[in-house]
């Protein structure tokens, strides 16, 4: 598998894809099919949230979710940042710890009997 440049949604789609500027989002594709993306935008504080970070499963193991989450922390500008990762979900759960995400206060209920954990990143590198 190869890996593409990410880009914009917002210029993917012609520039109308997203409704507000502050958000962040980026695709990874390959091949000319969409094997991952990230969106982000601030909060009801202003506060960085990574609200989506996914990849095809067929496409783990090629870097390609490290790329879109550096790209997101780059925008950053030395700020912190929000996500919240399913308590359930370990792959994403260590995805995170590896990248300097640690549990912030805060948790909602989620699927199984396991909540959504609040998880916060301070600064940038």
């Amino acid at each position: 598998m190869r890996w593409s440049a990410t880009t914009s949604i917002g210029s993917r789609c012609g520039g109308g894809c997203l409704p507000d500027p502050a958000r962040f989002a980026r695709v990874a594709e390959r091949d000319g099919l969409i094997v991952g993306f990230l969106s982000a935008g601030p909060d009801e504080r202003g506060c960085w949230e990574l609200t989506a970070l996914y990849v095809l499963p067929e496409a783990f193991g090629e870097g390609i979710g490290s790329r879109l989450h550096d790209e997101f922390v780059a925008q950053l500008a030395g700020g912190p940042a929000e996500l919240e990762v399913w308590d359930g979900n370990d792959r994403a759960k260590r995805f995170y710890r590896d990248r300097d995400w640690v549990a912030a206060n805060g948790h909602r209920d989620g699927p199984a009997g396991r909540p959504f954990v609040r998880c916060r990143r301070e600064g940038a590198e």
